[in-house]
């Protein structure tokens, strides 16, 4: 498959983690033709670094765009998806891994249906001195064909972690950039493609993804307004369905979802940060989501274990 690969780097004060990142795109078994990096002037070492790394990998053709001041996260991105001249792009967390045949796993899975608008994956977590902490299952390799956002949301909960993508750039071109609500907009970004085109999921760590409470997903949950719109947004999806039944389906799906999701981070503010008033907005909006939520043993367990760390 002669095909052009770029490999997209947002980062905003990565020195910690950038090198890492950067080391395991020049290890891969299919050679990238480009590295895009879109730094949200960072105040760190985070340029000289590039430059260290450039000097040290001649061979990759590596190009630099700062922004001349810091903009929201899922604008960065965008910038990536602008400056890729790639058939294909992966946009990696500067904090994360690929492995070295990620690249290699996608375009097998594009060679084989030429027609994908992404191939997406699921991954392993590292831990921030970069030791595996847990490792998916392999599954195979998951076909979602064009409309079919309801086995989407059930196979995966609307969520690939967005270094796992690759975008086959012929589509993601016609489909346009991220919106800018601020939080998680991969996840619609995705649906957006599965509405006029098939995309696939490889069932098993492809890449190694770093946790830790100080990146943005974490810090994203203290900002319940904010994720009151991601989560209508996501409610939204429902009208792209085929028909009333699967989009009545899909909704009512979403609402449980929405409903897990706000007991789930109500636990965690309250529990990591204190945030006891934010952790009972989230619990509130979560009952009024799907009421039988309530009744469950999860809800009260949460509670329980939230109240004890207090």
């Amino acid at each position: 498959m002669d095909k052009r690969i770029t490999i997209g780097i947002p980062v905003y004060n990565g020195e910690k983690y950038l090198l890492e990142s950067l080391e395991s795109v020049a290890k891969q078994t299919i050679k990238v033709d480009e590295i895009v990096i879109s730094d949200n002037h960072s105040t760190d070492n985070t340029a000289d670094l590039i430059k260290q790394f450039s000097k040290e990998h001649p061979e990759l053709k590596i190009r630099v765009h700062r922004n001349s001041e810091t903009i929201d996260v899922d604008k960065n991105f965008n910038k990536c998806i602008e400056l890729c001249t790639g058939d294909y792009l992966i946009l990696l967390g500067a904090d994360d891994r690929l492995k070295p045949d990620t690249v290699e796993r996608h375009l097998s899975e594009f060679s084989k249906r030429p027609d994908l608008a992404l191939v997406g994956g699921l991954f392993d977590t590292i831990n921030l001195d970069g030791k595996i902490t847990n490792i998916a299952p392999n599954e195979g390799t998951v076909i979602f064909e064009k409309g079919d956002i309801l086995s989407f949301m059930k196979k995966t909960g609307f969520y690939m972690q967005h270094a796992t993508i690759m975008f086959n750039m012929k589509y993601t071109r016609n489909i346009g950039y991220f919106d800018l609500l601020g939080i998680a907009p991969d996840e619609r970004f995705n649906v957006k493609h599965l509405v006029k085109y098939p995309i696939a999921q490889i069932r098993e760590g492809i890449i190694e993804s770093r946790i830790h409470e100080g990146q943005v997903t974490n810090l994203e949950r203290l900002r319940f307004n904010d994720k009151l719109l991601h989560f209508k947004a996501n409610l939204d999806m429902a009208k792209y369905e085929s028909t009333p039944q699967r989009r009545k389906m899909l909704q009512k799906l979403l609402k449980e979802w929405i409903a897990g999701q706000c007991i789930s981070i109500g636990r965690k503010v309250w529990k990591n940060y204190g945030e006891y008033g934010i952790a009972l907005k989230y619990w509130n909006y979560g009952i009024k989501q799907s009421p039988k939520n309530l009744i469950t043993k999860h809800f009260w367990k949460t509670i329980a274990l939230s109240v004890l760390h207090r």
